[in-house]
């Protein structure tokens, strides 16, 4: 492919003082748009995440209790400390008896608190609440449901708020 150098220069001299001269032109063209146009948007990505964030924080609380969820500051990837539950997570890593009970009795994947950094955060686990709110709510059902029948307790559902 032959490359057009005046042309080159041009386009290097308009994006090398924002650094973004490492991507195609289509990616530095929608990358400008984003910057430009894209607070709306942003915007109510963010309000959309605080609800779903205040969801888990809310259900938890009524449901599981155990699980105590912790405010991300800057995403939509909430810890889960799940030390009460009293299941070890510290021999096997992401195959522990913490991260079995979410795979298996929760029925959902998770990431591990030990993947990020080792013994410390093994007592956690991570869920991302940019999804639908119909699958946070059937994802919070299921850790729900596997809490409850860890402690002998019933069930209920929530609407789906």
């Amino acid at each position: 492919m032959l490359q057009s150098e005046p042309l080159r220069a041009r386009y290097l001299a308009v994006v090398e003082h924002t650094h973004t001269r490492f991507g195609s032109v289509f990616a530095t063209t929608a990358m400008l748009a984003a910057y430009q146009r894209g607070r709306p948007w942003r915007e109510r990505a963010r309000r959309y995440f605080e609800s779903q964030i205040e969801l888990v924080e809310a259900f938890l609380g009524a449901r599981a209790p155990e699980i105590a969820p912790s405010r991300p500051q800057a995403s939509y990837l909430v810890w889960l400390d799940c030390s009460r539950l009293g299941l070890d997570a510290l021999v096997g890593g992401a195959r522990s008896e913490l991260c079995l009970f979410f795979e298996q009795e929760a029925r959902v994947k998770l990431s591990d608190g030990w993947s990020y950094g080792g013994e410390a955060t093994a007592q956690y686990q991570r869920i991302n609440v940019a999804c639908s709110r119909a699958i946070l709510i059937e994802a919070l059902e299921r850790i729900a449901a596997a809490v409850e029948r860890r402690r002998g307790g019933s069930s209920r559902r929530i609407e789906n708020a």
